[in-house]
């Protein structure tokens, strides 16, 4: 009896290291571009944002003609709509939010994790480039509360930080689509996004907060009537829209820190049951896998809404 357990004992032993040796093995033959992927997320947007945050306030405190938004949120095409339409990736799949770190367009470094927060100003900036808007401003310098840099017209990034510290409609109280708290804490509002979008897409008309986009909390939305919407601009008006998710559902965010996050939607495949966005976050400040168009479930897309914190939504 000794023997044969002795003769066990060893057999197992034998087995259990040559498993050890296989997984030894295999965590060797991870591709060195995958491990880089497995990098936790230790910045990006929607950092220290509140639970119904982006829903509650902003700056413009501007109140929508009423007849405009039950019109809006009423109105239903007369003809049947597309069951899948898509406007060109061009030029949202172009537009880059800065970098939190590194070299700005003078050549200076910098490092200003406000950054990380850039997401409505660049889903804003990826959105108005379907109106017409004219989103080369040339090289200009910009400030926040934390530090100025220069920024040109390479990725659109100028035009972003324009959005983000200078568009001023008539009834904000300061500049720019971005509230500063302690550094580096830092968010744009639903009502915020929307009257910078009908500001600049109106050409600045006095009239501009009933121009076109609305904003809907998740609350207020179904699925279904979400999809209504979503085909309501693509198909019918040919604009995009901005949703604000959770970015831990987004095929594009690696290890993502489970924060708000502003996309542009650009298309729907309802027989496919998808959506196609622009992401303006990059790989160094939201480790993401980079700027571009990713497409998304719609039901993966609708449960990020959900799950938001409070804070998901639409600008449509």
């Amino acid at each position: 009896m000794k023997s044969h357990s002795l003769f066990s004992f060893v057999r197992r032993g034998k087995q259990a290291l040559f498993i050890l040796v296989l997984l030894l093995m295999c965590s060797l033959h991870v591709p060195i571009a995958h491990a880089s992927e497995l990098t936790s997320a230790l910045t990006g947007s929607g950092q220290g944002i509140q639970p119904g945050q982006l829903l509650a306030g902003g700056k413009g405190h501007q109140k929508q003609n009423p007849t405009f938004l039950q019109q809006k949120n009423q109105w239903k095409p007369h003809i049947v709509l597309a069951s899948q339409a898509h406007l060109s990736y061009s030029p949202a799949q172009y537009v880059s939010e800065p970098p939190y770190t590194g070299t700005d367009s003078a050549g200076h470094g910098y490092t200003d994790k406000y950054f990380w927060n850039e997401c409505g100003p660049g889903a804003s900036t990826a959105t108005l480039g379907y109106w017409g808007v004219n989103l080369k401003r040339g090289t200009h310098t910009y400030s926040d509360p934390y530090t100025t840099t220069a920024w040109n017209d390479t990725h659109y990034t100028s035009y972003v930080q324009y959005i983000a510290t200078q568009s001023y409609p008539s009834a904000f109280t300061s500049a720019g689509e971005m509230s500063y708290q302690s550094y580096p804490n830092a968010y744009a509002t639903f009502d915020d996004v929307r009257d910078v979008l009908n500001w600049e897409a109106s050409g600045h008309s006095s009239n501009y907060s009933s121009y076109f986009y609305a904003v809907l909390g998740v609350d207020s939305l179904t699925k279904a009537s979400f999809k209504n919407d979503v085909q309501q601009d693509i198909a019918l008006s040919k604009k995009p829209l901005i949703v604000s998710v959770n970015d831990n559902v987004l095929p594009d965010w690696i290890n993502a820190p489970g924060t708000s996050h502003f996309i542009t939607i650009l298309g729907y495949d309802f027989t496919n049951n998808t959506m196609t966005y622009s992401e303006t976050c990059g790989q160094k400040s939201c480790n993401t896998q980079g700027t571009g168009v990713y497409t998304i479930t719609i039901d993966q897309l609708w449960n990020g809404m959900v799950y938001d914190n409070g804070n998901g939504g639409i600008v449509w």
